[in-house]
């Protein structure tokens, strides 16, 4: 996988993904007290926190404000911008670091064994392929504490898919139509969607913008293993967040790893 889509959604058609991070706002509380149950299970002592491909800073900003000393990396600017405004506006200024950097680097931009948590939210895993996120996995844990954590959570799974794909669906988020067309390759186990953004004016649709993307989709044993194989010890699968119930079959990918 090329991962070109990756940056022309991101960093080029940054307005249209920033919609969709910013329905998500509503729910940034209840699933950053989830994360924090979490970190209290495993890891009672941590306080600094790796928040990897951060967007625009819901879930930073909601674990600053538990009390947590958290850094936001992600290779957006717009969005990072949109983070630190955001991390001011909720009193949290001093609490949060947000930095411009990409994922694929990420041992670059901080210290060995520096964080007690590393986070990656959100189906952030399977834009580049599986090499890639086996060396991101790599490159966290050097930059993790001893015994520390690194946390995949609220990834779409390869199970998720068993049912098969409508081949279009769409959402509405306030005034914004997205318009989504699927297409799922059993061969390279990668979604294929086209997004169509419309947005509302009166009775009328006006055409915004469109984009192409191709994620990798996992199972959650394939994440298993990739992360084994960086040296990682697999402690906890879960299939929801919230509620801390064990993972089965359909679940979506919440490992919890440790160093």
């Amino acid at each position: 996988m090329s991962g070109d889509w990756v940056e022309e959604l991101f960093i080029g058609k940054s307005d249209m993904f920033l919609v969709m991070m910013n329905a998500m706002w509503s729910v940034a509380p209840r699933q950053a007290a989830a994360i924090d149950r979490i970190i209290r299970k495993y890891f009672p002592d941590a306080q600094k926190v790796l928040d990897l491909m951060c967007g625009n800073g819901r879930i930073s900003i909601h674990l600053a404000v538990m009390g947590y000393e958290v850094v936001g990396l992600d290779f957006c600017e717009k969005f990072i911008k949109d983070a630190r405004k955001r991390a001011a506006e909720y009193g949290v200024k001093s609490k949060t670091r947000f930095i411009v950097g990409d994922a694929r680097r990420v041992d670059t931009y901080f210290k060995e064994d520096e964080f007690d948590v590393v986070l990656n939210f959100w189906t952030s895993i399977g834009y580049y392929g599986d090499e890639t996120d086996r060396d991101i996995f790599r490159r966290v844990r050097r930059i993790t504490k001893p015994n520390g954590l690194f946390l995949i959570l609220n990834a779409v799974s390869r199970d998720a898919y068993a049912g098969g794909l409508k081949p279009r669906t769409y959402e509405v988020i306030g005034e914004n139509l997205f318009l989504y067309e699927h297409e799922f390759d059993v061969l390279t186990s990668t979604h294929k969607w086209r997004w169509m953004w419309y947005r509302y004016e009166g009775r009328d649709l006006r055409f915004v913008d469109e984009a192409a993307l191709e994620l990798r989709v996992y199972a959650i044993h394939e994440v298993v293993r990739m992360l084994r194989d960086a040296e990682w010890e697999i402690v906890d699968i879960l299939h929801d967040i919230e509620t801390m119930e064990k993972a089965r079959i359909g679940s979506p990918i919440n490992i919890i790893a440790k160093k």
